[in-house]
């Protein structure tokens, strides 16, 4: 039995923190659980070749680069999740996707999720990890690994949590996907971490 969920969130909302809580007590629940960083992928295979030196240059690539990549990065998902599936059995299994919804770039924004994604994925459920713009500017702020001044607007960072849920539901459309919108609010990672773990138990496998 394997649950496939994809979840996406702006720079700032804490995803990575909500996504690794939920796994440890997805497992302590019994399950086998596994989280794909699309974006991890997209850079390896993108360094390997020589474009991009880190993750912020994969957002300045052309139109079609980043689509070839995208499709060549859900595939290689698509075929994981079909071994996982073969070898699951009755063991109840859960894999994330952590990506973006939306990109924001020099030529407009993008879909994280476009149809030759989304297609190879069929996620059961995507899931936008949301968060105050002031939770999100504070959380900015204490990030010294990866800085983000373009991110770094309030009026920018509405418009963009606006657009994450446009995108979303574009993309869920597509595949006959739910669309739960979670909330990370400042101190409480656990419970939303735990809000995440009962959405995954509720859907189908």
């Amino acid at each position: 039995m394997l649950k496939t969920i994809i979840a996406v969130g702006i720079p700032g909302v804490g995803k990575s923190t909500v996504l690794n809580t939920a796994m440890k007590e997805l497992e302590l629940r019994g399950y086998s659980v596994k989280v794909i960083n699309f974006g991890d992928l997209m850079l390896d295979m993108l360094m390997k070749r020589g474009l991009v030196s880190s993750r912020d240059d994969i957002r300045n690539l052309p139109l079609s680069i980043q689509r070839e990549v995208q499709r060549d990065v859900a595939e290689r998902i698509g075929s994981e999740l079909r071994r996982i599936r073969e070898v699951s059995g009755s063991k109840p299994h859960v894999v994330i996707i952590d990506t973006h919804a939306v990109v924001k770039t020099g030529t407009g924004y993008w879909s994280g999720l476009p149809a030759h994604v989304i297609t190879n994925i069929m996620p059961d459920s995507i899931v936008i990890v949301e968060a105050s713009v002031e939770e999100i500017l504070g959380r900015q702020a204490k990030d010294f690994e990866r800085r983000r001044s373009d991110y770094s607007d309030a009026e920018l960072l509405n418009e963009l949590l606006s657009l994450n849920r446009y995108f979303a539901v574009s993309s869920a459309n597509l595949v006959g996907a739910s669309v739960y919108i979670l909330r990370n609010r400042e101190g409480k990672v656990r419970e939303t971490a735990s809000e995440l773990v009962n959405l995954i138990e509720n859907l189908r496998g």
